[in-house]
C-alpha cells in the first residue's frame, strides 16, 4: 500500500499516512491530520489495538461502560435531589409539574441517545472505512436532526 510522509508545520515529527485516506484534502488538513495522528505514537497504538483483541470481553466491557452508568447514577442523583428541593420550597403542586414533564424530558432525551449513538456507530465504520467524507454528511445529518428535536421538544 502506498504511503506519503504529511510533515507538521509547527514540529519536525512526521508519520506515514495511506494515501486513498490523504485523497483530496487540502496541504493544511493533510498538515492537521499529521499533526493530530502524531500524537499517538505507533506503538501506542497497536497496544491499544492489540488490548481490544486479547483482553477479556467483561474485563472491557466493564471499562468502557463504567462512564456511561456513572452519568446515569449522577443524572439521577440530580433528578432526586432536585425533586427534594422543589417539593420543599415550592410544594405540591410543583412536584405534580414535574411528574408530567418528567416522561416527555425521558422521550427527548431518548431520541437524543438514539441519534447520537446511532452516528457515533455509522462514523466509526466510516472512519474504519477511510471515508472521511461520508462520516462528516453523517456528523452534520445527525447534528441537524438533534436540533430539530430540540426546536420541535421546545415548541
Amino acid at each position: 500500500m502506498k504511503t506519503v510522509a504529511a510533515i507538521c508545520s509547527d514540529s519536525s515529527r512526521h508519520r506515514n499516512i495511506d494515501t486513498h485516506y490523504v485523497a483530496g484534502l487540502s496541504s493544511s488538513n493533510t498538515q492537521y491530520l499529521a499533526y493530530q495522528t502524531s500524537r499517538m505514537t505507533d506503538s501506542q497504538e497497536q497496544k491499544s489495538i492489540s488490548d481490544l483483541s486479547t483482553r477479556p470481553i467483561g474485563r472491557l466491557l466493564w471499562e468502557y461502560s463504567m462512564p456511561a452508568i456513572v452519568g446515569m447514577v449522577v443524572m439521577s442523583l440530580y433528578n432526586v435531589i432536585d425533586r427534594i428541593f422543589i417539593g420543599r420550597g415550592v410544594g405540591a403542586e410543583a412536584i405534580a409539574g414535574l411528574a408530567i414533564t418528567f416522561p416527555v424530558m425521558n422521550i427527548s432525551a431518548a431520541i437524543g441517545v438514539l441519534i447520537g449513538a446511532g452516528a457515533a456507530a455509522r462514523v466509526s465504520i466510516m472512519l474504519g472505512q477511510r471515508d472521511r467524507r461520508g462520516a462528516e454528511e453523517v456528523l452534520g445529518n445527525s447534528t441537524v436532526l438533534i436540533l430539530v428535536n430540540a426546536i420541535a421538544m421546545i415548541r
